[in-house]
């Protein structure tokens, strides 16, 4: 077998077919050009040829003819190895090609509100990966006006949790739809060593007027970039320490470095085991109503399928953390 010479620039190795990997696949399984022909459906001399080509290409020898069995070489070896991997890479493919012929997203963009614990978001991201479609998800998190911004700017196809009281600007289009999600609690919670308890008991603080301007409080930040960011519940002039998320906040308060709002699910356990303590203060914040929206522009089956679960009110229900 004569070697080809290299003529200028780096040798660039020839195109295997995929028809070609399965003719070398079934010639190796068989033991035989005629019975592997014959389970292909083809006639000996075509597999022949096609192997003959695709050895004067590699300038390699894949099969030794001698005798009555037609063995791999180690090249061939070398080149099957990789083949059932390459043949379920390819199927993989050619499903997804069909299933997104068929009305699945590529990819669903979904902003949940930071108001929510991503762990009851959870159940419902394993059922929808269980239904093996091609649709990726992407999870964002957002806060206030975040959801609605990444909404109506398309970083988000369905946002779940923003409170009912945001601008919202955009939804006043005929692009987007919404939902009631339910109503969500708070709790103004403190450490139980935070220097503000020995104040109360000393009766030195009245509750209702001065709680918030005596210590420093937790706020979460805004996630909206483009639209005026706002705070519930915090005035211009008091010390702050501000967060990017509800878990942080969490933590800030349980290290005492300050108080705050919290949603109940998310310090239902401190609050059993004594770890954060809940206050009664004047203004009250009153159980947050929220809502999901979604873009009506392209509403494919991924997005119908996570709009189908958010219609079922267990389904809402463990979203704001019921039965947990």
């Amino acid at each position: 077998m004569t070697r080809k010479p290299i003529t200028e620039g780096r040798l660039k190795p020839p195109p295997i077919s995929l028809e070609q990997l399965q003719i070398l696949d079934t010639i190796a399984r068989r033991g035989s050009f005629a019975s592997a022909a014959k389970a292909m459906g083809k006639v000996p001399s075509a597999l022949s040829y096609s192997v003959r080509k695709l050895e004067e290409d590699l300038d390699v020898l894949l099969f030794d003819r001698r005798g009555r069995v037609a063995r791999p070489t180690e090249a061939a070896q070398a080149l099957l190895a990789h083949a059932s991997q390459i043949f379920q890479l390819t199927q993989a493919m050619l499903s997804q090609v069909k299933d997104l012929g068929e009305g699945w997203e590529s990819e669903l963009a979904i902003a949940l509100d930071g108001s929510l614990r991503f762990d009851d978001l959870l159940p419902l991201i394993k059922d929808f990966e269980s239904l093996e479609v091609p649709t990726h998800l992407r999870i964002r998190h957002e806060v206030l006006e975040g959801s609605w911004e990444a909404l109506a700017e398309g970083r988000a196809a369905l946002a779940i949790g923003m409170p009912v009281d945001t601008a919202q600007p955009a939804m006043h289009t005929a692009h987007f739809e919404q939902r009631s999600l339910g109503n969500l609690p708070w709790i103004f919670c403190i450490a139980p060593q935070h220097p503000l308890l020995k104040l109360r008991k000393a009766k030195t603080l009245s509750w209702e007027a001065d709680l918030l301007d005596a210590c420093t409080l937790i706020a979460v930040a805004d996630s909206a970039q483009q639209r005026l960011p706002r705070d519930w519940g915090v005035v211009s002039h008091q010390l702050r320490l501000t967060v990017s998320n509800a878990e942080q906040k969490r933590k800030a308060i349980l290290a005492g470095l300050g108080v705050g709002w919290l949603p109940e699910p998310f310090v239902r356990d401190e609050l059993k085991a004594g770890a954060l303590l809940a206050l009664s203060v004047r203004p009250q914040r009153q159980a947050t109503a929220l809502r999901y929206a979604w873009s009506t522009r392209k509403r494919g089956k991924a997005l119908q399928w996570w709009l189908g679960r958010l219609q079922i009110p267990r389904v809402r229900a463990k979203l704001l953390g019921a039965g947990s």
